[in-house]
């Protein structure tokens, strides 16, 4: 029974450790969990840049360039290219 015990908490344990991160703003790959009034989310910004640039979202990190929210989203393009695209959180503006 013991042993039956200590393989269930180092099971819970393993699948624990073996979970995503918590998708916080500032994890790779995360997303945001609410954007501000007015400003887009995290998962729209990085559909933005998905869109622009044909690849896969790889980060998402809302940040401020000049003042003004801004996402900047690293992008694995299809030809193996690593791409940082920043998309402007208020109107969706690619840059």
């Amino acid at each position: 029974m013991r042993r039956l015990i200590v393989l269930m908490v180092l099971l819970s344990a393993m699948a624990a450790s073996a979970a995503p991160p918590d998708r916080g703003q500032r994890t790779p790959g995360g997303r945001d969990a609410a954007a501000a009034p007015g400003q887009l989310s995290a998962d729209q910004a990085a559909a933005i840049a998905q869109r622009v640039s044909g690849g896969r979202v790889l980060s998402a990190q809302l940040m401020r360039r000049e003042g003004e929210p801004v996402y900047r989203i690293k992008v694995l393009t299809p030809d193996g290219v690593v791409r940082v695209l920043h998309i402007d959180a208020r109107t969706g503006a690619a840059r």
